[in-house]
């Protein structure tokens, strides 16, 4: 998911530049509108692949290990791979088109991958919040859920926090009306970038092992660049005193 999101984020700084300096480039504008979309449903199957590992897991606990393998987890990992790819080599032919217009901000569409983004707009909205719903009604029913500790407490409203906020954004991409106004196709795509955004700060906000991860990554790059500083100071050190 993250490198999706790293790769609709690049492509988005490539097309607001473009925009900016209103580079006339036919071909570059299908570029990064094939990886704008590809990126966003790779994305979007990632994420719901996610979302039925953690069900599977929650109404198969102990038969889940044995159905999950690590076979089938790098299956589904190749899987959404290979569409990424496959489906930016359809867009980039006559086949279907998806392009960047720079004097508007927005992508057009043909009608293939418009219905595409409704599917996949759907799967957002409704399907991760159904199963979530399932989820977590599942595990209060069993017990499992108390709502005593603050783990379980922080993780059901990182889960609400998710859920409703997909639920938003599906509700505006899907039934907002849509004006013939070049700033409301802009705030589409300003919206799509920062669905990633919100979808990422409930993690970071309350997962502690996210945060402990990130904290870890920071250090290692401090102490990093703290040895490369003390090494460069101790050579130049080593240097003046061989000169004098």
């Amino acid at each position: 998911m993250a490198i999706f999101g790293f790769l609709s984020y690049i492509g988005s700084l490539v097309f607001y530049i473009h925009g900016l300096i209103r580079f006339d480039s036919p071909g570059l504008s299908r570029v990064t509108g094939s990886n704008y979309l590809g990126s966003w449903f790779a994305f979007v199957i990632a994420n719901l692949c996610l979302t039925a590992h953690r069900l599977f897991y929650t109404l198969l606990p102990l038969r889940s290990p044995f159905i999950l393998t690590t076979t089938v987890e790098r299956v589904c990992i190749a899987s959404i791979v290979l569409f990424y790819f496959v489906f930016i080599a359809i867009t980039l032919s006559p086949l279907a088109s998806m392009e960047f217009c720079p004097a508007h901000f927005f992508f057009r569409y043909d009608r293939t991958t418009s219905l595409m983004n409704r599917l996949f707009n759907y799967m957002i909205g409704v399907v991760n919040v159904t199963a979530y719903t399932i989820m977590f009604a599942t595990l209060f029913i069993k017990g499992s859920l108390t709502f005593r500790r603050n783990s379980e407490i922080r993780m059901t409203a990182q889960a609400a926090l998710v859920s409703a906020r997909e639920l938003a954004f599906y509700l505006y991409w899907s039934y907002v009306p849509r004006a013939e106004l070049s700033w409301r196709y802009a705030l589409d795509t300003y919206t799509t970038l920062a669905y990633y955004d919100v979808l990422l700060l409930p993690y970071i906000i309350f997962n502690k092992t996210v945060r402990t991860e990130m904290k870890n990554i920071l250090c290692k790059q401090k102490s990093r660049t703290s040895t490369v500083a003390s090494f460069d100071r101790s050579r130049n050190t080593l240097r003046q005193s061989q000169g004098v």
